[in-house]
């Protein structure tokens, strides 16, 4: 889930632990996806962090290959990840 370490993507991956998910928080900001790991899981659920810049490829690309090894597969993928700026 990208984007999620604050605003809807967090309150997103929040929801998705709730409902069973195992979360992988994907966010440039390391103190925020760890801050939303640790909502995730103070709350029972499954979740870590890897750390990617979306508008990087090649950082995309191994986050990709970082779930699968950690997980096996990727069933749901929420990009939440947003461009200050871009909206004006």
């Amino acid at each position: 889930m990208t984007g999620a370490a604050s605003g809807i993507a967090r309150a997103t991956a929040q929801r998705f632990a709730r409902e069973g998910a195992k979360v992988i928080v994907a966010d440039g900001s390391l103190p925020g996806g760890l801050e939303t790991v640790k909502l995730i899981q103070a709350d029972g659920g499954s979740a870590s962090f890897i750390p990617v810049d979306v508008p990087r490829a090649e950082q995309v690309n191994r986050m990709v290959d970082a779930i699968l090894n950690q997980q096996g597969q990727i069933d749901v993928l929420f990009n939440g990840a947003a461009r200050e700026g871009l909206a004006q």
